[in-house]
């Protein structure tokens, strides 16, 4: 199949926001268990700040609210964080494949998934969990989602403005 220069340049395009984002996760997954925790504690302070007046609780009650909701954060950034690629990898796939460009980008999201967590194996105080790359593929899963919900609706949207131009 013959691709025009518009195709080609949108296939390029769309791969920046995918090298960007497997970057990023690259990134975190290098970091070692100090820093990496480091980061958490300091993601989640901020999010337990926006709902909770830390000066009504005692110190103890803070440590263990941080404590308790410190893996929801964890978790809940891999969530995201797999979303995102699962959405670009799926949109970069459609430029260039007709059939199924959403089960591919899952797969891809998946395997990236697994890789990330081979190398987390290899980072101080960092070890390879099977439940990681389980949130990872729902939020791959989420972010295929959220491409398919919009392809359509930009479907629908260009179908309709085709039936009105016709009239």
């Amino acid at each position: 199949m013959r691709y025009s220069k518009k195709q080609k340049i949108l296939a390029v395009v769309t791969l920046i926001p995918v090298i960007l984002t497997a970057a990023a996760i690259f990134l975190f997954s290098s970091q070692n268990a100090e820093e990496s925790g480091k980061l958490s504690t300091g993601v989640t302070k901020w999010v337990l700040s926006l709902f909770v007046d830390v000066s009504e609780l005692s110190p103890g009650q803070w440590e263990a609210l941080l404590a308790n909701t410190q893996q929801v954060v964890r978790k809940t950034a891999h969530v995201l964080e797999y979303a995102a690629f699962g959405f670009f990898l799926t949109l970069h796939l459609s430029t260039w494949m007709q059939k199924r460009p959403w089960l591919a980008g899952l797969i891809g999201s998946a395997l990236y998934s697994m890789s990330d967590e081979l190398h987390q194996s290899f980072v101080g105080g960092r070890a390879m969990q099977a439940r990681d790359v389980g949130f990872d593929v729902f939020g791959a899963a989420l972010g295929v989602g959220a491409y398919l919900l919009l392809a359509y609706l930009i479907r629908r949207l260009t179908a309709k403005k085709v039936k009105n131009a016709r009239r």
